[in-house]
């Protein structure tokens, strides 16, 4: 099972990570912000809800209230949010440091338009007792994913 709280490591759905990397695309140049969705084992997928220009007062706000909105409606299945770096490292800004929570998980995609396909970096953060830190990451295919899905035969 993911400790929300401190995980070790953490395995990615490969649905998960596409619909990130789509969401990042969609809103080049613009930054795009939205949830991660666990079944207990796994990250399997996510949803974007805001697209915003990086550092803008409103944009940050409209963030805090979208994602609010996001955790009354998932609830126990949010795991944590995403977010994209357009053309920029995946770490951490200080503006991202600070509007981490505690126990909390951000995961960061960086993203620009390579000369035949888009290109993708990710980093997955944790924040505990105000300390951050990367989490081991798992990437699973689409194989991998599928038959984690599928029902146990005993």
């Amino acid at each position: 099972m993911v400790s929300k709280r401190n995980p070790h490591s953490l395995k990615v759905g490969w649905t998960a990570r596409r619909t990130i990397e789509f969401a990042a695309v969609e809103a080049y140049p613009l930054e795009v912000g939205g949830i991660i969705i666990h079944d207990g084992d796994s990250l399997i997928g996510a949803a974007s809800f805001t697209k915003y220009v990086a550092r803008s007062g409103d944009s940050i706000t409209a963030y805090a209230e979208s994602s609010e909105r996001a955790e009354e409606i998932f609830g126990d299945i949010l795991f944590g949010k995403f977010h994209s770096h357009p053309g920029a490292p995946t770490s951490l800004s200080k503006d991202d440091f600070y509007a981490m929570e505690d126990d909390n998980i951000e995961w960061v995609v960086s993203v620009w338009p390579g000369k035949r396909k888009w290109c993708f970096r990710h980093r997955i953060y944790s924040k505990h007792e105000g300390k951050i830190r990367i989490v081991p990451t798992t990437w699973l295919s689409l194989t991998d994913q599928i038959l984690q899905l599928a029902p146990r035969r005993t």
